[in-house]
């Protein structure tokens, strides 16, 4: 039986993330020499979950405003854990002090969990604001990051768009209202390194 980096902390309520980081700011931090190289840095992390801290306390107050700085700073939050996990997932090889003295979680599994991601489907495209899209994909577990395409010719040609921490919510800004943007998206880790594209999806930006 091996053991892994759980990544459970991605379903914890927004309530009780804050204090799963910050076991995770410390041990990183008091075990910097093993951990030496993280894709976040731990300062980086904590300050990031100081913002959701103080996000879940205004949204007690209500408001579609504050409900929704919560949901950004919770997806930025575990944006960050994730890569960390991955970071930590290769360090450890298995050992299960390892993953511990990290701050996250031990996961036993008999069989290899890195199976390869399914096809990535962009399940919704909003208009957010003028000149930007609101994108939201299929979450899968073993994704560390979403990487997108877009194109303005109908899906002839595509330009990189960036790498994305969250599949519930893909911001893509600086478009031309009025135009029709084609994307296509995949999902990033797995045993094979990254899923399959997903079917070309259109939308114009207003």
């Amino acid at each position: 039986m091996q053991s892994h980096v759980s990544l459970a902390f991605a379903h914890l309520p927004a309530t009780q993330l804050p204090d799963f980081t910050s076991g995770v700011v410390t041990g990183l931090t008091n075990n910097a020499a093993t951990f030496a190289t993280p894709p976040v840095k731990p300062a980086d992390l904590d300050g990031a979950n100081q913002k959701l801290l103080a996000a879940n306390a205004k949204a007690l107050k209500g408001g579609t405003d504050n409900t929704k700085a919560r949901e950004d700073a919770f997806d930025a939050v575990v944006g960050m854990l994730r890569q960390l996990a991955a970071y930590v997932e290769d360090i450890a090889k298995g050992d299960e002090n390892i993953i511990s003295s990290s701050g996250f979680k031990v996961a036993h599994r008999s069989h290899n969990p890195q199976q390869p991601l399914v096809k990535t489907v962009i399940q919704a495209i909003l208009n957010d604001v003028s000149g930007q899209l609101l994108l939201r994909l299929n979450p899968q577990d073993n994704a560390y990051g979403y990487e997108g395409k877009m194109s303005t010719d109908g899906g002839k040609t595509y330009q990189p768009i960036g790498t994305f921490p969250q599949a519930r919510r893909v911001v893509v800004p600086n478009l031309t209202p009025g135009t029709t943007y084609t994307f296509i998206f995949r999902a990033l880790g797995g045993s094979t390194g990254a899923g399959d594209w997903s079917d070309p999806v259109s939308h114009m930006a207003m």
